[in-house]
């Protein structure tokens, strides 16, 4: 896990090296909300998917290309998966998937007018860990999921900001998943992939 998070860590660390060769390199740092879903239900489920909360936090650096055009590149904690809701005898029974990621992207930032600023690239995210949790009223139970799924995640996303200030943004972003989530024995069952919207709050810091 440390290897592959330290492949993440230095890949980034090139790249935005590389970009911010004309000595111009800003960081910052991230906090926000996800609210996650898988992409469908499971095959021959008659359950409801519903949105799962998580955080999402980390730090970027960013280096202009053009007065309108960035470049950002971020490395992040974030907490994605699905709620699971389904009626039974003894009432409603809900599920909930809870996925751990670290997370690398890289992005384009368009600046169309003033402050505000539209942004797309890709993300390739590694899993820490996953977990399950149900409860209704027969009682609660919980566990380990991680085996079930794929280590490695591959998705894009895309999104909006607005500059409230020199320093401060506020973002929307949705993030499309590639990346069937089950691994190689459960892969031949279902296909199915993450899906998350992030409402962020960011600080740039400057000279």
């Amino acid at each position: 896990m440390t290897r592959k998070i330290s492949i993440l860590l230095f890949t980034l660390i090139l790249l935005t090296s590389l970009l911010g060769q004309e000595g111009h390199l800003e960081s910052g740092v991230m906090a926000g909300l996800n609210m996650g879903q898988f992409s469908s239900k499971f095959p021959g489920s008659t359950s409801n998917n519903r949105l799962k909360t998580g955080i999402i936090a980390g730090g970027y650096v960013q280096t202009p290309l053009h007065p309108q055009l960035w470049m950002r590149g971020e490395l992040i904690y974030t907490q994605k998966g699905n709620r699971i809701e389904s009626d039974s005898n003894a009432g409603l029974i809900t599920t909930d998937y809870l996925l751990h990621y670290i997370s690398a992207n890289i992005t384009g930032r368009y600046l169309p007018v003033k402050r505000l600023v539209l942004y797309f690239g890709p993300q390739a995210s590694y899993l820490l860990s996953a977990a399950w949790n149900t409860s209704g009223a027969s009682g609660e139970s919980s566990g380990s999921s991680t085996d079930e799924f794929k280590p490695l995640e591959i998705g894009v996303l895309g999104g909006v900001a607005y500059q409230v200030s020199g320093n401060w943004e506020i973002q929307f972003r949705y993030e499309f998943g590639l990346s069937n989530l089950f691994n190689s024995e459960l892969g031949e069952q279902y296909n199915l992939q993450n899906r998350v919207m992030s409402f962020i709050l960011a600080y740039t810091f400057t000279d």
